[in-house]
């Protein structure tokens, strides 16, 4: 951009002409400029001119200097040609260009000289420009800064705050044409459009505008910043927090719904609205309590059904906004714990044998706030017996007497009901007798009976001995004492024999009892008779064609492989020769010895009990 300039045109015989300018004023409120403009003669001297005419001067598309052939002057160097003043009008933005031009004849009537130029002038100040502006949040009054360079001569100047770019949400007020900031002091309700356009977020882009209105025009300067909401968390307290237990059983009992009994109280949260702020909405309530958490959209109810708690515990409630801001509010829900009523249960006869017998029942049960109490009752039945008489209620912790017939054993039900609840025991009452019990005219002992055999040790009515060996039971031992003489008992000497299992569990071959096989007198060993020899075979060499010498035992001609086969019955045997076979009639003699067949063994003696 330019406040001044020139141009030389061309030359003829070293004349020419130079075209000057210079910004004369600059009229910001109607957008125009003046210039100062000359045309100078130059070369040559005063002494050495040539007549020159025909001059025009076009300025910006307009002539502002003409003259005819016949308006000649002397043009020598420095000769002024002509000079004046033009007004050129600016673009709406304040921007401009301009050319000029200058012809003229030189020591001619034509025009023979020419020249030109352009340059964009100096911009006329036409709006207002943002230099900076803050993020800002809703309760803040956010202050902008700029420039002016046009100063009063603008029309008008204003500021707004737009939400799309194509609306002053927060109106447009007047701002100082010469200043270079300004805050703006938000209404409540331009706060409230800021908050309602952003009603699911705590941010949003928001647009500063800055507007000039100069010479009829209008221009806009802008700047994109963030607008945040703060302090937009819900208005919830545990005031909006109620709750109560929903069983009418457990209230009717404790008389307070504020108090829920263990595992038995139903627990039902209210929850009340509560206030979103700054254009929000209410998105949805959890409540959380013993580590279960429920949801719900609005305000209302919660059914949470049975807790088992024995303490106090801490529901906490969650209120959500559309937005995403939270806040939790909480209150203690009190619990009375609460379990089924236990006892410890004595049962016995006395001295553990007689018919007096004993029943104590030491009962433990829940207080709830001491709203709670047991009754306990018992009812019998021999063991043999399909059903239990009369219950009978006694007190807790308390002994009660009766006879019970030693000869059988009962069975008892005893029954600890509370308010809530009831647990039952089912005990057993044995026999009347002793666990250990010493006899000392039969010196015997008897466990759970009284022995019946003297010099034994009976348990529930028979001997040990009778246990461990009942008639049938066999007895090995090293040494030759009959058993008789050590447990009593009729016992059968057993020899010449092994043990041997049964082949079947019904007895039947080879069954119990029974005994076969056979030995050799103490040896186990036992010699084959020929007709026990197996049919054999015997390999032995002889000469093709050869002839075999009985007497001599021997053959002649040459040798091959050959052998006879041998049949014990009848003593003949078959040659072998060359795959055929040559009857005979002579006999061979075998040694049989004997051998032994039984396995290695121990002896003892053995019995078998028979009564």
């Amino acid at each position: 951009m330019a406040s001044s300039g020139s141009f030389n045109t061309s030359s003829y015989s070293g004349r020419y002409l130079t075209f000057n300018w210079s910004i004369a004023s600059q009229d910001i409120g109607n957008n125009r400029t003046v210039i100062n403009w000359s045309v100078v003669g130059a070369g040559g001297s005063t002494t050495s001119w040539y007549k020159a005419g025909s001059f025009k001067v076009v300025i910006n598309g307009s002539t502002v200097y003409e003259t005819g052939q016949n308006d000649r002057i002397s043009l020598y160097n420095g000769t002024t040609v002509a000079s004046g003043q033009a007004t050129i009008g600016h673009n709406s933005d304040g921007t401009k260009s301009f050319s000029a031009s200058v012809e003229a004849g030189i020591y001619t009537y034509a025009r023979n000289v020419s020249g030109s130029g352009s340059w964009a002038l100096t911009n006329i100040p036409r709006q207002a420009n943002l230099t900076s502006a803050p993020d800002f949040n809703d309760e803040q009054n956010p202050t902008i800064n700029y420039s002016n360079p046009a100063g009063n001569s603008a029309n008008n100047l204003d500021a707004c705050i737009s939400l799309t770019g194509s609306k002053d949400d927060v109106g447009y007020r007047a701002i100082s044409k010469t200043g270079s900031s300004y805050t703006f002091n938000l209404t409540e309700a331009e706060r409230n459009v800021l908050r309602n356009a952003c009603t699911t977020s705590n941010s949003r882009s928001v647009t500063f505008f800055v507007r000039t209105i100069i010479g009829g025009n209008t221009f806009y300067s802008t700047i994109t910043k963030t607008l945040s909401i703060v302090n937009g968390n819900p208005t919830f307290s545990s005031s909006n927090i109620s709750y109560k237990d929903n069983n009418s059983t457990t209230t009717a009992v404790t008389g307070n719904n504020q108090q829920l009994v263990q595992n038995l109280s139903k627990l039902l949260v209210t929850i009340t609205s509560a206030t979103a702020k700054k254009g929000a909405s209410i998105s949805k309530y959890e409540a959380t309590i013993n580590g279960v958490t429920k949801t719900i959209t609005s305000a209302g109810n919660i059914d949470y059904g049975v807790i088992n708690s024995s303490e106090n515990l801490t529901l906490s409630v969650k209120v959500t906004d559309s937005r995403g801001n939270t806040t939790t509010a909480t209150k203690t829900v009190t619990f009375l714990a609460w379990s089924l009523p236990s006892a410890v249960v004595s049962l016995k006869r006395k001295n553990n044998y007689e018919n007096e017998t004993y029943l104590t029942v030491n009962a433990s049960y829940s207080s709830v706030n001491s709203k709670n109490s047991i009754t306990i009752t018992y009812a019998f039945k021999k063991s043999t017996d399909s059903s239990y008489g009369s219950a009978t209620t006694i007190s807790n912790n308390t002994k009660v007497t009766m006879s019970k017939d030693k000869n059988y054993a009962w069975n008892y039900q005893i029954i600890i009901k509370d308010k809530f609840g009831t647990t039952t025991y089912n005990v057993t009452l044995a026999k009347g007798q002793f666990i250990l019990f010493v006899d000392t005219k039969k010196l015997s002992v008897g466990v759970n009976c009284f022995p019946s055999k003297s010099e034994s040790l009976e348990v529930n009515g028979k001997s040990i001995f009778d246990m461990i060996y009942p008639v049938g039971s066999i007895y090995m031992s090293m040494n030759s004492t009959d058993p008789k003489n050590l447990f009593g008992g009729t016992w059968q000497r057993l020899s010449g024999g092994f043990l041997y299992g049964c082949v079947n569990s019904s007895g039947t071959g080879n069954g119990t009892g029974t005994s076969t096989g056979a030995a050799s007198g103490n040896t186990g060993s036992t010699t084959l008779t020929i007709d026990q020899i197996p049919n054999h075979s015997h390999l032995l060499k002889m000469r093709n064609a050869g002839k075999w010498n009985w007497s001599s035992g021997s053959a002649t001609g040459d040798m091959m492989e050959g052998g006879y086969s041998w049949n014990a019955n009848n003593t003949t045997y078959n040659w072998l020769i060359e795959n055929s076979y040559v009857g005979g009639s002579k006999g061979h003699t075998h040694t049989l010895n004997s051998h032994t067949h039984i396995v290695p063994y121990i002896a003892v003696f053995c019995w078998k009990r028979t009564a």
